[in-house]
């Protein structure tokens, strides 16, 4: 509710340039509700002047004049403005009405009201009206770059929106939209302040659950299940579970092993990379309320016998590129070595020779020796190395697995986890990259203006977020990836 008479005063002395009229603040708060009728009388005689319309169609919930309904439920204030929300009107009609008031007791003149409404991550528009023009005390442009939860106002006649002046906004959303757990927020931010003025900026995160008595939504929890060993050439992909949570999303990363499916769900396939000894699975799990990441070590064993070949073999590679998949070997000494012949198997199990390579005979010299796979096919492959003695003997090496070069299918997209984020303690999570370009990340407010800015490599998957970068309020996040580019709004509350 309204602070009292002594947090006014605080916040009257701590802007000595009389930025928040002190006077004005505290007779406009102790006289709210008698001068309620009053106002609606005036509101009566010049409802022509002041009519209420989203998008010039008049919505039958807003004729009756501000403070006429009802109080607010919960009120709020940041740096010279005032935020009083309201109760949402359910239409009947699957839709729901959300109002606020936004006071602005500053000297500097109103610019932009931007309101990250209830369904964020929803998969229709959240924001249904307005969509292009508001008019009410004042008239405003509607921007919604997005189709989504994401709404800003600009004042066009707010000349006299200052010193206690004050707007009543209203938007459209879905009630569906409205009562998912992840959209019960709205995150608020008012600008004043022409180009000579003062610069103000408030913020405020309306939590819908607290105003209106609802239990908040839960934080997600992260429980990671799956095996503890995996052997290095196992026939089949391991399963990595955690529990599932309504709502949240998952990214999950790994070491010493490869995800070959289930990301973005709550359950994983991994195969385990080419080298022996410890490895790790990660997950975070993000919704509206907040972030856990949990992780699970694994070592990778050798399960069964490598055959030996008449050579020493110190190393055999596999690696794939835009040309195929380049094999590489190194001998440290050979004993009659006519030829390798190199196979490929598309299970583990099957083998085919698709290439020979000449062998050097007798030597203790250290040879090295390279093939490529020109057309490779599948998702996964396998290869191995026949080595055949002068005599006719052969001897098969140990098997590798490569995964084919392929373009990005997953298509970009850049999320903070959690969003909003606290105290800017939090992370940026990255998909759909080609790990062959690098990546540009840029952060911005809602002005265009650049807050960060950083280059990464395109196999990197996160980064942490700098503190002290910006301060609270809402932010466009972008990435740029060769020719694709992705978008996410983003939240920061102190």
């Amino acid at each position: 509710m309204a602070p009292a008479f002594s947090d006014s005063l605080k916040l009257a002395l701590s802007h000595p340039a009389s930025c928040c009229l002190y006077f004005t603040s505290f007779i406009m708060k102790t006289l709210y509700l008698k001068t309620s009728l009053i106002l609606c009388l005036f509101f009566f005689t010049v409802s022509g002047a002041f009519s209420q319309t989203l998008d010039n169609k008049p919505l039958s919930i807003c004729n009756v004049p501000p403070g006429c309904q009802e109080i607010p439920v919960c009120t709020f204030t940041d740096d010279c403005f005032r935020f009083d929300f309201y109760t949402p009107k359910d239409q009947g009609n699957g839709t729901s009405v959300i109002k606020i008031m936004i006071t602005n007791f500053s000297e500097s003149t109103f610019r932009q009201a931007t309101f990250e409404l209830p369904g964020q991550g929803a998969s229709t528009p959240a924001a249904i009206s307005p969509k292009n023009i508001f008019r009410n005390r004042y008239n405003h442009t509607v921007a919604n770059k997005f189709n989504d939860s994401l709404i800003a106002f600009n004042a066009i006649n707010a000349g006299t929106f200052s010193y206690g002046g004050f707007e009543v906004y209203y938007y459209v959303v879905n009630n569906a939209d409205l009562n998912a757990p992840y959209g019960r927020k709205i995150d608020v931010t008012a600008h004043a302040g022409r180009p000579w003025q003062p610069q103000r900026t408030g913020h405020v995160v309306i939590n819908i659950d607290d105003c209106a008595g609802v239990p908040p939504c839960t934080k997600p929890t992260a429980n990671i299940t799956g095996p503890d060993s995996l052997c290095l050439f196992n026939d089949d992909p391991y399963t990595f579970t955690t529990n599932a949570v309504p709502g949240a999303t998952y990214f999950w990363s790994a070491t010493n092993g490869t995800i070959t499916g289930g990301q973005g769900t709550n359950s994983i396939m991994l195969v385990p990379d080419f080298d022996l000894g410890p490895g790790m699975v990660s997950v975070i799990v993000a919704n509206d309320c907040g972030s856990v990441k949990d992780s699970l070590a694994f070592e990778v064993i050798d399960c069964g016998p490598i055959n030996p070949l008449p050579v020493e073999l110190i190393t055999f590679t596999g690696k794939a590129s835009t040309a195929g998949i380049s094999l590489n070997w190194v001998t440290a000494s050979e004993k009659n070595n006519d030829h390798f012949a190199v196979e490929r198997s598309a299970d583990g199990r099957n083998f085919e020779k698709i290439g020979q390579v000449k062998g050097n005979g007798t030597t203790s010299n250290r040879s090295e020796y390279k093939y490529l796979d020109a057309k490779p096919t599948g998702e996964l492959l396998y290869y191995r190395l026949k080595q055949v003695d002068l005599d006719g003997k052969t001897t098969s090496s140990k098997v590798i697995r490569v995964k084919p070069f392929s373009p990005p299918t997953d298509v970009l997209a850049v999320m903070m986890a959690p969003n909003p984020c606290p105290d800017q303690n939090c992370s940026i999570l990255l998909r759909g990259t080609d790990p062959n370009l690098p990546v540009t990340v840029i952060m911005k407010d809602l002005t265009g203006r650049t807050i960060f800015s950083k280059v990464i490599p395109g196999d990197q998957t996160s980064f942490s977020l700098p503190k002290g970068t910006s301060g609270a309020g809402i932010y466009i996040l972008s990435v740029r990836n060769g020719n694709n580019t992705a978008y996410q709004k983003i939240i920061l509350q102190q």
